[in-house]
């Protein structure tokens, strides 16, 4: 009978999944300008500069601090004076110790993604993750400055938590406040796009990045969102075994992929490199490293992220920097990274019409059903770790020779 009851449940779901679709066909919903242009899960240049876009009494949507005071609201600041208030995108603090003094110079410095500050010094951090990891004592530092007249938001697509390594002793809802994209950010653009309906081009606008984060946060309208919890909590017990068996089958399909890319890797680099495994799928972050033998502890090294369903992006090869300090290393006119953990990496491409992703439904459907797809996929992954290593390889080892030397 359960089995039966979760059959009738997957049904239901994919019935109501297809009207979704249509809906959203219908509406037009499907053209979408930051999906079109491969820009859905740019932390900084998508998400981080709509947001301080609209939260900027100063900007182009010329509606002053209407926005700022609707953002307030949605996330209980008072006391804050919006009229002035200055809008910064990548704010950077200073670290107040000199670095012969050693004690508390960890725990300042940094750069803050949106940073507002009002005419009465008053400061609000907005820490935006999408897919970017953490560095070590990040919250901790950002709530370090101006401490006494400091809020500090931890801002993620699912409202997730911070790593005690980012976050030290802090806690949350009172040394930082945790808001997400699918409940806060698309209610506060919902009550943006309201007050927009007398600008017909910053009102669209608004609700193109509304369309956006329903999609990668998976957000149905409330009728089909209402409908969705009323068939699961009707079949409780089927709907619990079915979510828990599924991450289970997303982390092992994941996981089974990275060691045996691990494996693939040792075979062809083996003689140059050492590959070794780092978190496991079922950590939001999964990786494989890649460091030169002939460099005793590397400063940087090659990486593999991530395998993880958890953090929904795609594979990524890049150079990294486990300290996350300022480098003086480059590579001419290679792009570089929007972090210091990460300075070089490029995104995997697909293969065969499929994305390196262990989110992705397709993707992890024909890496189950076949063998053969899954083998070439992981060729696949290596040839473009081989690739990657080609253009940085002189140059890197170059630079980690000289740092050992020194």
């Amino acid at each position: 009978m359960q089995q039966q009851n979760a059959k009738n449940l997957l049904r239901n779901t994919r019935v109501l999944l297809h009207t979704q679709e249509v809906s959203r066909k219908l509406k037009g919903e499907d053209f979408n300008i930051f999906s079109i242009l491969k820009m859905e899960r740019l932390e900084v240049r998508t998400h981080s500069a709509f947001i301080a876009e609209l939260l900027n009494p100063w900007g182009l949507h010329y509606k002053r601090d209407l926005f700022l005071k609707l953002f307030l609201e949605e996330c209980n600041v008072t006391d804050f004076d919006t009229s002035g208030a200055e809008v910064i995108k990548e704010y950077v603090i200073p670290k107040t110790n000199h670095r012969n003094n050693i004690e508390g110079y960890d725990e300042t410095g940094g750069r803050i993604d949106i940073f507002i500050k009002d005419a009465n010094n008053k400061t609000i951090c907005i820490e935006n993750k999408i897919d970017a990891g953490e560095q070590n004592k990040q919250l901790l530092r950002y709530r370090n400055y101006n401490k006494e007249n400091n809020t500090l938001f931890y801002l993620t697509l699912f409202g997730n938590k911070p790593s005690e390594e980012s976050s030290e002793k802090l806690k949350s809802g009172e040394d930082f406040f945790i808001i997400s994209y699918k409940e806060n950010i698309i209610h506060w653009l919902e009550n943006c796009q309201k007050e927009a309906v007398d600008h017909p081009i910053l009102r669209e606008s608004i609700k193109q990045y509304i369309i956006l984060l329903k999609k990668i946060t998976n957000t149905m309208d409330d009728k089909e969102n209402y409908e969705l919890k009323r068939m699961m909590l009707e079949n409780y017990a089927e709907a619990a075994y079915i979510a828990e068996n599924f991450i289970v089958i997303k982390e092992t399909l994941g996981e089974d992929v990275r060691q045996l890319t691990i494996d693939r890797l040792q075979q062809k680099l083996g003689s140059e490199f050492g590959v070794t495994g780092g978190n496991k799928t079922s950590s939001f972050y999964s990786q494989i490293w890649i460091r030169y033998k002939a460099i005793e502890n590397p400063k940087l090294y090659y990486g593999l992220e991530s395998f993880s369903y958890k953090s929904d992006a795609d594979l990524d090869i890049g150079i990294f920097n486990p300290g996350a300090k300022p480098i003086s290393y480059t590579n001419g006119d290679l792009k570089k990274g929007e972090t210091n953990y990460w300075p070089y990496y490029v995104t995997l491409q697909e293969f065969e019409n499929l994305p390196v992703n262990f989110n992705n439904r397709e993707t992890l459907y024909k890496i189950f059903t076949d063998a053969a797809l899954k083998n070439k996929l992981i060729d696949h992954i290596v040839e473009q770790v081989e690739q990657f290593i080609e253009v940085h390889k002189l140059p890197l080892l170059t630079f980690l020779q000289s740092v050992s030397n020194g």
